[in-house]
């Protein structure tokens, strides 16, 4: 897939940068009374991307997937919701894969290499929320 003596480059039936054939996200939410005053809630979410390339020149070594991201949430709250309580993580799998890439400048020609930003790695947080006013 070199370029042309013009500088273009045919890309005819190659599959477009940055998405993959199936995308893939499903989820639930569950609410449940704990006991007077007080709920109890427990989520998660998955995602699955088939295989996708973050190059815009389709470079071989920026080819990744399939790749599945996991979420999760479980709290307490009010039942006024008033506060919340809650325990929350996103990529849980802590998979890592370049969100875009880039051929590396002055690299030889045939050179496969590539760079970029990676996604956001595992992340876990604790979130307290108040609610001041009128509900």
């Amino acid at each position: 897939m070199g370029c042309s003596a013009t500088g273009t480059q045919n890309l005819s039936g190659t599959r477009l940068p940055f998405s993959s054939d199936w995308t893939e996200v499903f989820g639930f939410s569950w609410e449940r009374m704990l006991f007077t005053g007080y709920k109890i809630t427990v989520g998660s979410n998955a995602q699955y991307l088939s295989a996708f390339n973050t190059s815009a020149t389709e470079n071989p070594t920026a080819n990744f997937g399939p790749i599945w991201l996991l979420g999760a949430n479980m709290g307490v709250l009010s039942e006024s919701n008033n506060w919340r309580v809650e325990l929350s993580g996103r990529n849980l799998l802590n998979v890592h894969y370049i969100t875009i890439g880039f051929d590396r400048p002055g690299s030889p020609a045939g050179a496969t290499d590539i760079y970029g930003p990676i996604n956001r790695p595992r992340e876990i947080w604790l979130q307290l929320t108040k609610n001041f006013g009128n509900r």
